[in-house]
């Protein structure tokens, strides 16, 4: 039993490390626009001066540096900054 829970303790840590390794260079890319013709307003992540920017986002394609609200941008990115 003591060895299950060991073994539970180190594949959440390793889950956990690897969510925080995705999140921190999804907030590195740049901004991308996407492939569609749509418009809408989103925010990316700018780790130059460690802010989240608005972006026209077209609907479809683009990348993870992409977000519905400025609030989830910075929750997200910014213990990123340098």
């Amino acid at each position: 039993m003591k060895f299950f829970c060991l073994l539970v303790c180190i594949m959440i840590t390793m889950v956990q490390f690897s969510m925080q390794k995705q999140q921190a260079s999804l907030c590195k890319l740049d901004s991308d626009r996407g492939t569609c013709k749509g418009f809408g307003i989103r925010y990316h992540y700018k780790q130059s001066d460690g802010q989240c920017h608005m972006f026209t986002y077209s609907g479809c394609g683009g990348n993870k540096n992409n977000f519905r609200t400025q609030q989830a941008c910075m929750t997200t990115c910014s213990s990123q900054k340098g």
